[in-house]
């Protein structure tokens, strides 16, 4: 059985979870500078060459200024009924455009002053639809369709693919372009999610999509509740519990908790006994640095060189990444 290098660390890896449909380029590049700096070991982006330039310019940031930053790039595809390929669009002769109960239900900033939705910064969580009391808001699928081989002459060497419910017809059109990227050296991880999942259809799907690698260990992410994070330790408690029943189903791969996951996942997959390969981290991760500092807004709009790579949102990031590394190891 082949191990991919990137799993044979022996920590915990942190992986950045960028947003499978998040587009703001600018915000991209300076979350993957900071990570990489603050010691991220993988950033996931959206399956677009210019998600990847945007992360590779921000590794590249960060080198620059010397950080010692060697993290893969991963670009996450998704079967077009994943929550990962949403976004939020509104249907305008129901808004009143005067309330502001769907901006203040984001929290990723995607909602502007003037209540549009700004659709590269939406990350498809769907806070601001029950939110609106005029059900002005709804949820499209828009799952890119990339060309695997441009994203890895871009500079990508990791894939995930976002499995949503499941549908058999759809996973297995990607099977040929998942094995190829393996066969490449490429790192491959599947996603699996606990709320459109019951427990028996994600572990057959996942002995079934490692079938498709019987030589290679691969990455199985344990979603528990897609684009849900906040920084509370309950938030955890559905990926630790996702995580724990793929393990126990004796999958082959690696397991590795997301979807409400934060600074306390690792810590509580050890106590309660889960072995896990690593972290995903999305929400809480961008919510902790994009848009808190001057630094960050005016890095992000052009008006500050990277080498302003100091202050609050590298500290912040230093500790969310810490949590994680540096928690002792549990994979047999």
């Amino acid at each position: 059985m082949r191990t991919h290098p990137f799993l044979k660390r022996d920590r915990p890896y942190f992986k950045l979870i960028g947003g499978a449909n998040f587009t703001h380029y600018e915000h991209l590049r300076y979350l993957a500078g900071i990570y990489a700096a603050a010691g991220a070991d993988l950033i996931d982006v959206a399956a677009t060459v210019e998600a990847v330039e945007a992360a590779m310019t921000g590794i590249a940031d960060a080198r620059a200024n010397g950080f010692p930053a060697d993290p893969l790039v991963m670009v996450s595809v998704t079967a077009s009924d994943d929550p990962h390929c949403r976004l939020a669009v509104k249907v305008e002769d129901r808004c009143t455009w005067i309330c502001p109960h769907c901006q203040n239900a984001c929290p990723h900033g995607a909602i502007d002053e003037g209540l549009n939705i700004l659709a590269d910064r939406c990350v498809g969580c769907d806070a601001c639809v029950p939110a609106c009391p005029y059900e002005a808001i709804e949820m499209v699928h828009a799952p890119f369709n990339p060309s695997l081989s441009v994203l890895w002459d871009a500079g990508a060497r990791a894939l995930e693919l976002h499995t949503g419910s499941g549908s058999r017809q759809e996973l297995n059109a990607w099977q040929d372009s998942c094995t190829d990227w393996v066969r490449r050296g490429g790192l491959f991880s599947v996603s699996l999610n606990a709320v459109q999942l019951s427990e028996d259809e994600a572990i057959a799907l996942a002995h079934e999509v490692e079938s498709w690698f019987p030589d290679d260990r691969i990455i199985l992410q344990a979603d528990g509740k897609p684009i849900s994070g906040t920084s509370e330790l309950e938030s955890s408690l559905g990926a630790i519990a996702f995580s724990r029943t793929l393990v126990a189903s004796g999958v082959r791969g690696v397991v590795q908790p997301a979807g409400g996951a934060n600074a306390h996942t690792a810590r509580l997959a050890i106590e309660r006994g889960v072995s896990i390969g690593g972290v995903g981290v999305g929400s809480v991760a961008r919510g902790i640095v994009l848009g808190r500092s001057a630094e960050a807004k005016g890095l992000q709009t052009g008006l500050l060189p990277f080498s302003r790579l100091v202050g609050e949102d590298l500290l912040r990031a230093q500790g969310l990444v810490g949590s994680i590394i540096n928690i002792a190891k549990t994979l047999g």
